[in-house]
């Protein structure tokens, strides 16, 4: 952006600096500190000229996005220079690509993500944006992969052509793995995450009404709104770390399944 022009720190950073200033009431030494957790060397008297040239700007700009809402959180990663070094950004951000929060490392490393839930905050939050994405009464639809698995057994049965069966398995069987990553994220015997699958099923069937469910989705709306709200800075899970090993254990269970489906169907289109 313009307005960042000639700033040593990329504007997204300097925005998130601000916001965090603005929004929690912490001194200087205390952002610096919580930048410097995230990757990021910046003295505190940098962070008071920031704050004092981009907090009303940062004010005037964000008016119209307050009253927009985002029910979806993902991860991301890329690959970034800073200060002429390259280093690893990892971002969670929302549905529109608005980052949420944000780690930098210099090297890769599978213990990144943990290390940004470290203090728990925001856990929640990531458990129900996964079942978000992968459930089909989620925002995003759900995972594809058992849809895909009733057309390659259609396209078996239309071309006459039963190597495309075992494909057609491998997928169901993903489409498993997805939903027990769902389960695993919001138990549904647990409260609240309970609630907030009853919410976000309730909030799905009322959208899909169109005009005539928008009254009472917008009241579910703030109910599923206020639930992650209330989890934001801890997690409700108990043992969360427990809790971090079974969700990776069957985020790896996925990852294997989807290697074995993919590497099931080329052979089967290889064959053909």
């Amino acid at each position: 952006m313009a307005v960042f022009r000639w700033r040593h720190f990329a504007g997204e950073i300097i925005l998130w600096a601000v916001r965090w200033y603005c929004r929690y009431g912490i001194s200087y030494r205390e952002l610096e500190e919580m930048m410097g957790e995230r990757g990021v060397a910046v003295d505190h008297t940098t962070l008071y000229r920031w704050t004092q040239r981009y907090a009303p700007e940062l004010e005037k700009r964000s008016a119209w996005y307050r009253s927009r809402l985002s029910f979806s959180w993902r991860v991301d990663e890329t690959y970034v220079r800073v200060k002429g070094r390259w280093k690893y950004l990892y971002r969670a951000i929302d549905k529109d690509g608005a980052t949420l929060d944000f780690y930098l490392a210099d090297r890769r490393n599978a213990k990144a993500w943990p290390r940004v839930f470290g203090d728990r905050g925001g856990l929640f939050d990531a458990c129900v944006s996964i079942y978000d994405n992968v459930e089909p009464v989620g925002s995003w639809g759900g995972n594809l992969r058992g849809l895909y698995a009733e057309f390659l057994d259609e396209a078996a049965g239309l071309l006459g052509d039963d190597r495309l069966r075992p494909a057609a398995a491998a997928y169901r069987d993903l489409a498993a793995r997805w939903r027990a990553v769902a389960e695993v994220a919001l138990p549904a015997d647990r409260e609240p995450f309970a609630e907030v699958r009853r919410l976000t099923g309730e909030l799905a069937r009322l959208l899909a009404l169109g005009d005539a469910g928008r009254p009472r989705a917008a009241a579910v709306a703030s109910q599923l709104w206020a639930a992650r709200d209330r989890w934001r800075s801890e997690f409700p899970g108990g043992d969360a770390d427990a809790f971090l090993a079974e969700l990776a254990a069957a985020v790896g269970a996925v990852h294997e399944a989807e290697t074995a489906a993919l590497a099931t169907l080329g052979r089967a289109l290889q064959a053909r």
